[in-house]
């Protein structure tokens, strides 16, 4: 039996019109994190609070957790873990999406309850959130970061995508987490999933083009393969958080 953690829900939780006993969670050896007071936070205080995360997070790797199942079951837990170097705001948003630590200021913050869908075909799956961020109403990309981390695609066509470097020769089942930075979305809550070194030789890396690329799975991929691409009702997000 594992601790809750910032961002889990203990117990019986109630999503939609059923319940789901989610008393265990199925992380292996991992704990989550011991949940910390988190105060509500005005949007007037937001930018502050913002800044003093990002100096904290920017120094770490943080891990995140996404639990997935349906209506009838839970079908486990997928771990990443994020790169805050490489774009720390967006890092930071998608990390307080995942802990739930902003509710108390929109009930909107929060990816927990989220349905996925695919994404450019079945090697990819993205959720939209809530389309809110943390950091107000305005949609948000940090156009600096981008211009420091660009990577071209390569193959026929070409393409650029952004964010943490793809290095299929070390991993070739690369799995990465990323968020758009144009078209629908963008700026927002919505993220992509891509199980890079499993589409054909000819998508690969292309088929990150226009995505930021802020961590890569360190567990779940078969929890995410066989569950994402043969179930049919939908597949959405029990709980969420962070880990230590």
């Amino acid at each position: 039996m594992i601790n809750p953690g910032r961002g889990a829900t203990m117990g019986r939780k109630s999503l939609g019109s059923f319940s789901l006993d989610h008393t265990a969670f199925r992380a292996n050896s991992c704990q989550l994190r011991k949940l910390r007071k988190v105060t509500a936070r005005s949007p007037a205080n937001r930018d502050l609070a913002s800044q003093r995360s990002l100096t904290t997070t920017s120094q770490l790797s943080p891990t995140v957790f996404l639990e997935i199942g349906n209506a009838e079951e839970s079908f486990g837990q997928l771990l990443f873990e994020l790169q805050a170097e490489v774009a720390p705001e967006t890092v930071e948003n998608f990390r307080q999406l995942c802990t739930g630590e902003q509710v108390g200021v929109n009930s909107s913050l929060s990816y927990e309850g989220c349905d996925f869908e695919p994404y450019k075909g079945k090697y990819s799956y993205t959720c939209k959130g809530r389309g809110k961020n943390i950091y107000g109403a305005k949609k948000f990309v940090e156009s600096n970061a981008l211009s420091q981390c660009r990577h071209k695609t390569p193959g026929a066509g070409g393409g650029v995508y952004y964010g943490i470097e793809v290095d299929l020769d070390k991993d070739p089942n690369l799995i990465a987490l990323a968020v758009p930075i144009s078209g629908p979305g963008f700026g927002t809550s919505r993220f992509v999933i891509v199980r890079v070194g499993e589409s054909p030789a000819s998508m690969q890396q292309r088929i990150l083009a226009n995505l930021l690329v802020i961590g890569i799975m360190k567990q779940g991929e078969e929890i995410l393969k066989t569950n994402m691409s043969t179930r049919e009702s939908p597949t959405s997000i029990l709980a969420c958080g962070e880990v230590e």
